[in-house]
């Protein structure tokens, strides 16, 4: 295990592009070490098969490989969007709020309710926010929500008034 983790963290300082694949099989190792290490690495690819098999690890079993998987992602930034906003349904509670957070911090939560303020018939972006909004821990909730102006935070009141409801009960 100390040479597979040797290895990769020396396979993401160098980030040539052929070493991919083998950043990519390190992140399913059976060492959390491993797979740490290779999170770490794999932010030097900003590729979406990469945050994929990052966005999975949001779900891993150890803290320090999610928290890994998730600063990697939030360097990746709208690269791994997609793959993020995948696993707010994929993954446990655990990676779907790991998911929401790395959502946050990169800018895509402002972006989608900005979206969503400007097309609040959208049933897909709906669910979606409505997803992010109840997946996120209160206090990401609650700053998405004080980020927002007045009239904007009464338009989104209006348009997800069950997420929000949900939000307000676990901040109690």
């Amino acid at each position: 295990p100390q040479v597979r983790r040797a290895a990769v963290e020396a396979l993401g300082r160098l980030g040539n592009p052929e070493d991919q694949t083998h950043v990519l099989a390190c992140l399913s190792d059976p060492q959390p070490m491993v797979r740490v290490h290779a999170a770490r690495a794999a932010g030097a690819f900003a590729v979406d098969a990469m945050a994929a098999g990052l966005a999975r690890l949001l779900s891993d079993r150890e803290w320090i490989v999610r928290a890994a998987a998730r600063d990697s992602l939030c360097r990746m930034g709208h690269v791994a969007t997609a793959a993020v906003t995948r696993a707010l349904w994929e993954g446990d509670p655990f990676g779907a709020n790991n998911a929401a957070e790395v959502l946050f911090q990169t800018g895509a939560t402002a972006t989608l309710i900005e979206r969503l303020l400007n097309e609040p018939e959208d049933m897909e972006l709906r669910r979606l926010v409505e997803r992010l909004m109840t997946s996120s821990g209160p206090q990401i909730a609650r700053a998405v929500y004080d980020q927002l102006e007045p009239d904007h935070q009464t338009e989104l009141e209006r348009v997800l008034t069950d997420a929000l409801a949900v939000v307000r009960k676990r901040a109690r």
